[in-house]
């Protein structure tokens, strides 16, 4: 899903096995709807805005919470073996995802979705609030994303560097359709 694409005339193409067909569609408006079609659009616009960065704090939060697993497991299997248990258990504490870390990419993942809930449900241009909101997390979410790739091209690299030496194996970072941010399942739904 994504957001809802304002009225207009577009493309829609279908891939299959290598092959590729398209079709004209046209979305009409709602008459129930009396927002401008500049409203609709800015709608739009915003929702991709948004879309961006609640996938770079999904990834991170998703990634973070694999490796967390990972970590916590071998600093319980390598306990009392020196010091790569020690690092892993600080790794794992430093991985660790959840709380009220107002900085954490999972909350401000779960920021950016209450605005995108808010924006789905609404036939208008996005508020102010929600703008102002969206200014103040954005940066938030590229510093929380620069510091995870950093901790992963260097503690993460370090580390999996020792444990190949001592012939355990390396910490993975699961592929996105394995990431699970929040812990929960997700049936699907985003609307009633």
């Amino acid at each position: 899903q994504g957001p809802f694409a304002p009225p207009g005339d577009y493309t829609v193409t279908l891939k299959v096995a290598g092959q590729s067909q398209s079709a004209p569609l046209k979305i009409i408006e709602d008459p129930r709807v009396k927002a401008s079609q500049a409203d609709l659009e800015a709608q739009y616009a915003f929702a991709g805005q948004l879309a961006q960065k609640m996938e770079v704090s999904w990834r991170g939060a998703g990634e973070m919470s694999a490796v967390h697993e990972q970590l916590e497991k071998l600093a319980k299997d390598l306990k009392g073996k020196g010091r790569l248990a020690e690092r892993a258990e600080a790794l794992a504490k430093a991985t660790k995802v959840g709380g009220d870390d107002h900085e954490a990419l999972g909350y401000l993942n779960g920021v950016l979705t209450a605005i995108e809930a808010d924006l789905e449900g609404a036939d208008t241009s996005p508020a102010g609030g929600a703008k102002a909101v969206y200014a103040e997390v954005a940066p938030k979410i590229d510093a929380g994303w620069s510091r995870w790739a950093a901790w992963k091209a260097t503690a993460l690299k370090a580390f999996n560097a020792d444990l190949e030496k001592a012939g355990q194996k390396p910490v993975t970072i699961p592929s996105d359709d394995k990431l699970n941010a929040d812990g929960g399942e997700d049936d699907g739904e985003d609307l009633p």
